[in-house]
């Protein structure tokens, strides 16, 4: 631990030199790494004046007890709405403003609620993990399609259905897992197959 410079170089330079017990995260003010620790050592020093309910951190104390009190100290800027905590201020004069300061990286939807966009990009990441699950699997069973009979489609198309008929344990077994979508071949199936992981 370096301690030749003070607390405000080393805030604003970046500098941490105060190193947590526990996990080895850095902090620039050593009360900021004993407030982090006692996320590990589930310390609660700050004591609600009302219903005794022990807190981690002075700030959640003071919050909790807003809720006994009804104190409300932020207000709107917009409507004059008060609020017990800052980001819920925050977050109400963002229906005002219209700005939406969370960004999707995956499509570029916009969010005013970091809430909202945590949900919809994990919708985004969960769809991609079932594709390539799924991806998987077809690559898995496209290997054991069975090949279709060379067939020469004439004008008759009993020629088909019989050729077809002849083949019904090889039809079913050209139905696509996702949709259930049947196919007379093998190729017809792979490229819906390959159709389906497009999207």
């Amino acid at each position: 631990m370096c301690l030749d410079s003070t607390v405000d170089e080393r805030t604003h330079t970046g500098m941490k030199v105060y190193t947590c017990k526990h996990c080895k995260k850095c902090f620039s003010r050593s009360s900021h790494c004993e407030e982090h620790e006692r996320m590990h050592t589930g310390e609660k020093p700050y004591t609600c004046k009302h219903c005794k309910k022990a807190f981690t951190w002075s700030l959640s104390c003071k919050r909790h007890e807003r809720t006994h009190t009804g104190e409300k100290p932020y207000t709107c800027k917009h409507c004059k709405k008060c609020f017990s905590s800052l980001s819920n201020c925050k977050r109400h004069e963002r229906i005002h403003t219209g700005e939406k300061p969370y960004t999707c990286k995956y499509c570029k939807k916009t969010f005013w609620q970091s809430s909202s966009w945590k949900l919809h990009e994990r919708e985004h990441a969960m769809d991609s993990s079932f594709k390539r699950e799924q991806h998987g699997q077809y690559l898995k069973r496209r290997k054991h399609l069975p090949e279709p009979r060379a067939t020469h489609v004439s004008e008759d198309s009993g020629v088909l259905s019989s050729v077809i008929e002849e083949n019904s344990s090889q039809v079913e077994s050209l139905t696509c897992w996702i949709c259930q979508e049947e196919f007379s071949s093998k190729t017809g199936l792979v490229q819906h197959y390959d159709h389906h992981m497009m999207r």
